[in-house]
This record gives C-alpha cells, structure tokens and sequence, in this order.
C-alpha cells in the first residue's frame, strides 16, 4: 500500500486513531512526539503552512496558485519525507505512513507529490473543538486564513475554523482524491473498530474488536451540551454548514 497520512483539526483523536492502526500492524513512524506526530514533517508544516495559505486562503486549492519555484521545492520535499519513512518500514508490512493533524493543509501538495498516497481525515464534533484547550491551529494559522484576527469571541473563531476548514478538506478529498480519500468521525470509532477494515480487509471479530478498544471514550465528549442555550445556539449558527454535513446537527 502507499503511503497512509492522517490528519485533522487539531485535538480530533487522531493519536488514538494511529494507535487503532498500529494495533493492527501499520507502521505510523518512530520519530514522534508525545502525540505520535511524526516530528521532521511537523517542522516541515510549521514553515510552510502560512506562506501556503497567503496565496490560497483555502484548504481547497489547485496547486497552480502557488508560485512554480515553491511549488517545485515544497513537493521535492514531500517526496522526500516519504523516502526517509519508507526506508524504515519492516518487511512484510502492508499499511504505513504518517500521523499530522496539519497535514490536511498540504492535501492539494501530498496528492500532487505523492499521487497514489491515502488521506484519513478525522472529525470531532465542532461544538466540542471550540471548547477544547488545544488551540494551536487557530492561534497558529487563523490570521494567515482568514486575514483579520481572532477577535475577542476566541469560542465563535474556533467554531468558524473548524467548519470551514473541514469542509475544505472533504470537498478536496472527495474530488482530487476520490477513493483514496477516507472519514471518520471520531464519535463513531469509540468501541468500533470496523473502520480499519478500509486498510485491513483480512481482520478477524476479535483483532477488530481489541484495536478498536483503544479508542476510549473521552470525558470531554459532549461537553458542548453543558453550555447555555444563549451560547450554545449562537455558537451551533456560526458553525452550522461543517456541523450538518458531518452529521452532527
């Protein structure tokens, strides 16, 4: 199989989704933070996901908008991270690759640079990221994004982040990528591991069942619920687009 990259709004589950993986059999790197994020290429996403976004504005882009110098170097450079991991994958090994939640805004540049590669795009209800402590994409890229602040209303300009960007990322998916590209909502993988069948066809009931158990139920799931109705509504209006489509309204 080609390359497996997972990625995600930040704090989505993709750590227990890459332990999911790894306890089937896939490689997911070695050189990784405490998050199992796969270290070089997160210093890679660091320099180069704003100097992207102030030519795209959009997650959803053609890779012809950026300039053809850096458009060259930053797939010369993808192609290279996928060397560096592929010369470390174990014989015998079927399912490999990566774990960045930032990856999904290089989804145009991985495709271009690694055309036969699959994309895991995790989701985590929205109402629940706005409220989550991990805030780094939107401290991060949101400016570069949006190109105005973040405003006094930090809990709205995450909800907006999320939407938007989510809807990006499945719409690029579903048309560049087609059927490389794979969801999965973190909600429905808690004590259900039938999403690895994607990526493992040959898995047994019980090889299904025990990787699907390190998927925990978190005690932050729907803790969205225990906001006021004069905060919670404002909040479900301004993410309403990306919470419908994904199935959460």
């Amino acid at each position: 199989m080609n390359p497996l990259i997972i990625g995600a709004t930040g704090g989505s589950g993709t750590r227990a989704v890459r332990s999911a993986l790894m306890a089937v059999g896939a490689y997911m790197g070695t050189n990784v933070n405490e998050s199992g994020d796969l270290l070089d290429f997160d210093d890679f996403l660091e320099n180069v996901i704003n100097r992207i976004l102030q030519y795209t504005r959009s997650l959803d882009y053609s890779i012809n908008a950026l300039p053809a110098g850096l458009r060259m170097d930053l797939m010369r450079s993808i192609q290279l991270y996928e060397k560096k991991i592929l010369s470390k994958v174990p014989d015998g090994v079927t399912v490999w690759g990566w774990k960045n939640p930032r990856s999904m805004y290089l989804l145009p540049l991985l495709n271009a640079a690694l055309p036969n590669m699959h994309f895991l795009h995790v989701v985590r209800d929205g109402r629940d990221m706005a409220l989550s402590h991990n805030q780094n994409q939107l401290q991060k890229h949101y400016i570069h994004y949006f190109n105005r602040p973040i405003g006094h209303d930090r809990l709205m300009a995450s909800m907006q982040m999320w939407s938007v960007l989510n809807l990006e990322v499945a719409a690029c998916g579903a048309r560049q990528l087609g059927h490389r590209y794979h969801r999965v909502r973190l909600e429905d993988l808690v004590n259900n591991g039938q999403w690895l069948r994607e990526f493992f066809p040959e898995l047994s009931a019980e090889q299904v069942q025990e990787a699907g158990s390190v998927i925990q139920t978190l005690k932050s799931h729907g803790r969205w619920s225990a906001l006021p109705e004069s905060r919670l509504l404002p909040l479900q209006d301004k993410g309403k687009e990306g919470l419908a489509y994904f199935g959460y309204l």
